[in-house]
């Protein structure tokens, strides 16, 4: 098991399973990939005057190479590197925002004054500090439903080192998107409602601080982090295509298998696929960066938490649950963005809790799982 979609699988004996999760994933995978890629080349055109198709253009050249020559752990190795520098870059901007707008207080008014549209029609996304807050704290719970973490996880070398995990990463996550929401809204305030391009808020703010060590640390920042970002995405939604639905899936059901270099070769050009798809439709994006990104990892966080975690930890999961959980999951997610239901909350938390209730109802009425499969996952010293 080395994905989400191999783990729903054996864990809830379906087979169906595999091909709905991988399908979901390969999917939402893109617009999420291009989100990342237009924010990069916003920073690009803004701090250091690259045009916008030619930083798309040169980022997925990068990333071609990254992908090709560094693979899985290359990326894992380097997170931690581009996590830092991300650290620092959001930090310092989101400090020279705040004190540049003179206190958190005047900078929601004066944001709210500016651009009022954006404050009052998004109080799930802005409107006030608790708002803002909580969409960020809310997000903790949604990275545990992502493939590309997830699959990370899977990697780690015993359990003990997931508690290690959780405990840095869940505060970590509230830290750096509440320091995201405050650069949008102190953006709003400084910037005026002027800004045609919401995505390029970061580093304009970035450039008006005046400060080059801001400018600099930012622009690495922003770099690394979608480097990063995209390379997890792309390779994620690869392995769904390749690994998934192909080798494990298409193959397997015939009793075939691939010899490792021709798996990792078709990996290679499902990979480049996926990243020039997504280069391509970076081009002429939708307009707002932030519901593409949104609307993507809310939906697999929504599909995904309550089949993996509920799974890991109550015995009487069963196939029928855990398919409704997913499906239900994603389908109320989609429908509540869009209806434009997000002023009222996130989407992903209907959708989770939808999911987490049908997977519970639905496991209590249906037929359960083999005892040997239970075991595997329950008791120490079983294998599949």
């Amino acid at each position: 098991m080395v994905s989400l979609p191999g783990f729903l699988a054996v864990r809830y004996e379906c087979s169906a399973l595999r091909y709905i999760t991988a399908v979901i994933i390969a999917v939402l995978m893109i617009p999420y990939s291009v989100s990342v890629l237009k924010g990069i080349a916003d920073g690009f055109e803004v701090l250091a005057g690259v045009p916008y198709t030619y930083g798309v253009i040169i980022l997925c050249g990068v990333a071609i190479l990254y992908l090709m020559f560094s693979g899985y752990w290359g990326v894992a190795i380097t997170d931690m590197v581009q996590g830092i520098l991300i650290a620092l870059g959001m930090v310092l901007l989101c400090i020279f925002v705040v004190r540049k707008a003179g206190g958190l207080t005047s900078m929601f008014a004066a944001a709210t004054q500016s651009a009022p549209e954006r404050m009052t029609n998004h109080p799930g996304l802005y409107g006030n500090i608790a708002n803002c807050l909580s969409v960020a704290w809310v997000w903790q719970l949604v990275a545990f439903g992502q493939p590309q973490l997830v699959t990370k996880f899977m990697g780690l070398k015993d359990s003990r080192t997931v508690g290690t995990i959780v405990r840095v990463s869940v505060p970590w996550i509230g830290i750096f998107l509440t320091c995201s929401g405050l650069i949008a809204i102190g953006g709003m305030a400084l910037l005026g409602p002027g800004v045609e391009n919401p995505d390029s808020i970061a580093p304009a703010l970035a450039f008006y601080s005046g400060s080059t060590i801001i400018q600099a640390l930012f622009l690495i920042a922003a770099v690394a982090a979608g480097l990063s970002t995209l390379v997890s995405l792309v390779l994620t939604s690869s392995m769904a295509l390749t690994r998934d639905i192909y080798q494990d899936g298409l193959l397997a059901a015939k009793g075939k298998t691939l010899e490792g270099k021709k798996s990792i070769n078709i990996s290679r050009i499902i990979t480049v696929i996926v990243l020039l798809i997504s280069g391509y439709m970076a081009l002429d994006p939708w307009d707002f960066v932030w519901e593409m990104s949104t609307m993507a990892a809310g939906t697999m966080g929504a599909a995904f938490v309550a089949a993996t975690f509920v799974g890991l930890y109550w015995k009487g999961t069963t196939k029928a649950g855990a398919v409704v959980s997913v499906i239900s999951g994603t389908t109320v997610t989609l429908i509540w963005y869009r209806a434009g239901l997000t002023y009222i909350v996130h989407p992903f938390l209907p959708g989770m809790v939808v999911s987490i209730v049908l997977l519970f109802v639905v496991s209590k009425f249906t037929g359960k799982l083999s005892q040997h499969t239970v075991d595997m996952f329950f008791k120490k010293n079983i294998k599949a």
